[in-house]
């Protein structure tokens, strides 16, 4: 279901998707959320990052939400890089 949800036109369902995954912590999860931190919308971006660090325990530098003003806001190339680092590692 998270994979089919992954590709969803909306960009809230695939965040609601990888949010959920997080808070369940489901091991299996990693590699759909691996593969959902390259989703255009930053919003989900972030979410799958935080979402893996809920699974995995690792810091990845992201937010359970992105913060209302940009200068809160994590760096999400770098959180991406850093997930992709830990990807490659894994």
């Amino acid at each position: 279901a998270l994979v089919a949800l992954l590709s969803d036109r909306s960009y809230e369902v695939r965040k609601g998707a990888v949010l959920g995954r997080g808070h369940l912590g489901d091991p299996r999860a990693v590699g759909p959320l691996i593969r959902a931190v390259e989703d255009p919308s930053p919003s989900v971006l972030n979410a799958a990052a935080w979402a893996l660090q809920q699974v995995t325990k690792e810091d990845f530098g992201a937010t359970r939400d992105l913060p209302l003003f940009r200068k809160d806001q994590p760096d999400l190339e770098a959180v991406r890089n850093r997930v992709r680092s830990w990807s490659a590692r894994r």
